[in-house]
């Protein structure tokens, strides 16, 4: 019988946990490396919807990007989707930055969907950003743009258009807008992430370095199908699945 321990050591092979960020709180989360697992969830966050959905089909194990405890925690309500999965015994495992870094992780699966070459991790950024040649196909930023926005699968994309011939990208799937300058001194010529601000795009267009926001959830949810086959391979008693309530929190009206 496949554990909650057995699925943390087999992700721990290939985008191992020490290697997420000192911040990050990767691993299990809620429950015990000893629990069965049957059935699992693959989902970007752990929201109460999906909680009652694996409640409702019976699933053992919910594997998230978004870790569902992040900071320091003082109290859990009841409303609370860890209070949830507690209460109907399902465990949460969580594994963020270090897939993000992972060879074959997060920004891999996102680069090879977009049609880009990765170069090299953008410096000072422990991996959780890299920079990558465009193809001469992808070289003007309204192309580019279109091709981010249909990976993503929204109906669009927020950009800052310096003027530059897109040859190289700084890439960092979720939210890297932190990692802004180290993106301006890769000498990108353009920086591909989410939850950028108004004082970033600012600064990209007097920096002379386009931006291309396609949103948080939307650059990180590629990974699931990929996690969900690679574990399935090496679990065959575990039905791992998308769960049909795991969708992004922000809503578009168009």
């Amino acid at each position: 019988m496949t554990t909650v321990g057995d699925i943390y050591d087999a992700i721990d092979a290939f985008a191992p946990f020490d290697k997420a960020r000192p911040t990050d709180n990767c691993g299990v989360t809620l429950g015990s490396r000893g629990q069965p697992v049957r059935r699992a969830f693959a989902v970007v966050d752990v929201t109460r919807a999906i909680v009652r959905e694996a409640a409702a089909k019976g699933v053992d194990l919910i594997l998230s990007h978004h870790p569902a405890i992040y900071a320091p925690v003082r109290s859990i309500a009841a409303e609370d989707p860890v209070y949830e999965a507690a209460r109907h015994g399902i465990a949460l495992l969580a594994a963020h930055t270090n897939l993000d870094v992972a060879g074959g992780g997060v920004n891999d699966v996102y680069l090879a969907a977009i049609g880009l070459e990765k170069l090299a991790a953008v410096e000072g950024t422990d991996g959780c950003a890299a920079l990558a040649r465009c193809p001469e196909s992808l070289s003007t930023l309204s192309v580019l743009a279109e091709r981010v926005r249909d990976c993503a699968g929204l109906p669009c994309v927020r950009l800052v258009d310096s003027g530059r011939k897109i040859k190289t990208a700084a890439v960092c799937c979720g939210g890297g807008a932190s990692f802004f300058e180290c993106a301006v001194k890769s000498g990108a010529d353009v920086f591909i992430s989410g939850d950028f601000r108004h004082n970033h795009a600012a600064d990209a267009l007097r920096l002379g370095i386009s931006l291309i926001d396609a949103g948080h959830y939307e650059t990180e949810r590629l990974i699931l199908d990929p996690l969900i086959a690679r574990l399935g391979r090496l679990f065959p008693d575990v039905a791992f699945e998308r769960a049909e309530t795991d969708r992004p929190i922000f809503q578009y009206a168009v």
